[in-house]
């Protein structure tokens, strides 16, 4: 998800203003983090997900 990406990218002084512009902006009010992302990638990774095939799942937090 690109916010996350985005949000490490900005310095320690700016991530303030840019969580509380994006925040808000977000169906959940919050910022991605990596451990909302880390079980779906797991699962893609396992045998679990071998019947899967040519899917995307967008894993936004409901922002599209």
């Amino acid at each position: 998800m690109w916010i996350v990406e985005l949000a490490r990218l900005i310095s320690a002084s700016k991530e303030s203003e840019f969580h509380k512009k994006k925040e808000p902006e977000t169906p959940l009010g919050r910022i991605g983090q990596p451990q909302d992302i880390a079980p779906t990638v797991v699962f893609f990774a396992s045998p679990d997900s071998s019947w899967i095939t040519g899917e995307s799942l967008m894993i936004s937090g409901g922002l599209r």
